[in-house]
């Protein structure tokens, strides 16, 4: 059960990240196609082109019908990592072509496509 005060702390929490959300302050890890920039405590979300190109190449990759192990072997082959310098993985170049198709669909203005599988 929680306390009175884990409960408070918990409604601050929530107000100050609502908070620096309006601001256009960043409040937790950026998502798929987005990166942090600024001081610490100042950090805003910007656009993360390099992310979302890999995302649009392996999106363009899955529709023309290669297999994720095709993708992520090609992708090895050439050396694509990510923006933090690690190799992609199955996991993310599904995820990255999920949050891809999501985007894409959102900046259409359309409901999220359903997923490629």
């Amino acid at each position: 059960m929680q306390t009175a005060d884990q409960i408070l702390l918990g409604i601050v929490q929530t107000l100050a990240a609502a908070r620096r959300k309006d601001l256009g302050l960043a409040t937790a890890r950026a998502s798929y196609g987005f990166m942090t920039v600024g001081p610490k405590g100042a950090k805003q979300l910007v656009p993360d082109e390099y992310t979302r190109a890999c995302g649009q190449k392996f999106l363009e990759w899955r529709r023309k019908g290669f297999s994720w192990s095709a993708i992520y072997l090609h992708a090895w082959h050439v050396g694509l990592r990510t923006r933090d310098g690690r190799e992609w993985s199955y996991g993310s170049i599904r995820r990255a072509v999920e949050a891809e198709m999501r985007l894409q669909a959102q900046e259409a203005g359309q409901q999220a496509a359903p997923a490629v599988s």
